[in-house]
């Protein structure tokens, strides 16, 4: 039937559609047949993904991507998504960092200048990391698979209580969004040791820095690095008032696992550049639980 309509309409329909209003331009897309391909070309797709943050994984390649399809594909799995850090929130939140950079094309092209950037930093001083850092809780069980980790926390629901929570993978526009803005083609995450720097040509995502993380969660650290862990967070908080505290403590942290326990993560901070050049991260922590005599286990902070 929309085959009886002029292809002029169409294009005066996509120009009263917001940009901001993915969703509504797939939808749109989508329904218009053949002429789809004409009304919204790959040159489009491309730019919006662009514009909203998002890229693809970094073991996949860029000349091989059709961007349309990407984007049918992000927005039909999660683009109603209503947990408050994805779907359409997480598409705004994108695009207004993004917009914030004032690049000179939002295309692929452009785009792969600003990556070549070493440093985030020499893009008019403003740097920001994506704030799904601060959302993100680790299951307490050992060796969990990085697909059933990371819990994307919802307002409202208790931290400690991942069930009520959903994991990073199941929110494919989370995921894929970039980790930094603007983003980086690698990124160094310090303050914690033996997490790999973390590369992606596209731009380093959300799920790049989740995985480089989940993967050393489980490693057994000494107790002499788990001690200098501590200079970073307030470890105060987590002692009640024995002397021997804080050896208690550092009994109760074998791994990096044990350590997100005590110490919830609370973002990631731009920190200048490492000694080759890659941009350098540093976790914040937030101490949410702490030792009590005689309990089995730490006491959740209020």
């Amino acid at each position: 039937m929309l085959d009886r309509f002029p292809v002029e309409l169409f294009y005066m329909i996509k120009d009263h559609i917001p940009e901001v209003d993915l969703r509504t331009h797939v939808c749109f897309a989508q329904v218009l047949g053949c002429a789809s391909k004409t009304v919204y070309t790959d040159a489009y797709w491309e730019r919006a993904c662009v514009r909203f943050g998002l890229t693809i994984s970094s073991d996949e390649d860029v000349a091989n991507v059709s961007w349309r399809d990407f984007v049918y594909d992000i927005i039909r799995r999660d683009g109603f998504c209503a947990h408050p850090h994805c779907g359409v929130r997480r598409l705004e939140q994108n695009y207004r960092e993004m917009n914030k950079l004032y690049m000179k094309e939002y295309t692929r092209p452009y785009l792969a200048h600003v990556l070549e950037g070493a440093n985030p930093g020499a893009f008019g001083g403003y740097v920001a990391t994506n704030i799904l850092f601060a959302n993100l809780n680790f299951s307490q069980e050992p060796h969990t698979l990085p697909i059933e980790d990371g819990f994307l926390h919802t307002h409202g629901a208790p931290r400690e209580q991942p069930e009520r929570s959903s994991p990073l993978s199941r929110h494919p526009i989370a995921c894929q969004s970039f980790a930094t803005f603007p983003p980086t083609g690698s990124a160094h995450l310090s303050t914690l040791s033996g997490i790999p720097i973390v590369r992606n040509a596209s731009g380093v995502t959300v799920w790049d820095v989740y995985t480089a993380v989940q993967s050393r969660l489980d490693a057994t650290d000494s107790v002499y690095r788990l001690n200098e862990y501590l200079r970073f967070v307030d470890y105060r908080k987590a002692l009640s008032n024995r002397v021997d505290d804080i050896t208690e403590l550092l009994n109760r942290l074998n791994t990096l696992r044990d350590f997100f326990h005590f110490f919830r993560w609370e973002g990631l901070y731009y920190a200048g550049q490492d000694t080759e050049g890659v941009a350098r991260f540093a976790f914040g922590f937030k101490t949410v639980r702490r030792l009590i005599r005689g309990a089995p286990e730490p006491q959740l902070i209020a």
